[in-house]
């Protein structure tokens, strides 16, 4: 839950692809890598390399299809449900 900046690239100073939308079911993902601890915008969190795992609507209106791989960095204040298929 929560919006997310996706990056295509595995490369934290890369740009900004998408902007996950802020909805109740949030965006579904396999952790592929755990990467960093770090702090961005005076926020402490973690860098994820994820696998996405559900189809979903970004903010640019555009609709992402699952199995695309992003970069996101998880604020440790965001909620996170952990589900099983």
């Amino acid at each position: 839950m929560g919006a997310i900046d996706l990056r295509t690239e595995k490369d934290y100073s890369a740009e900004v692809t998408y902007k996950s939308l802020n909805h109740e079911g949030g965006m579904t993902v396999t952790v592929l890598e755990i990467l960093k601890n770090d702090v961005q915008n005076n926020t402490s969190g973690k860098w994820l390399y994820v696998l996405l795992t559900s189809p979903m609507w970004v903010e640019s209106g555009e609709w992402i299809e699952k199995y695309h791989k992003f970069l996101i960095f998880l604020p440790n204040d965001m909620p996170c449900f952990d589900f099983e298929e």
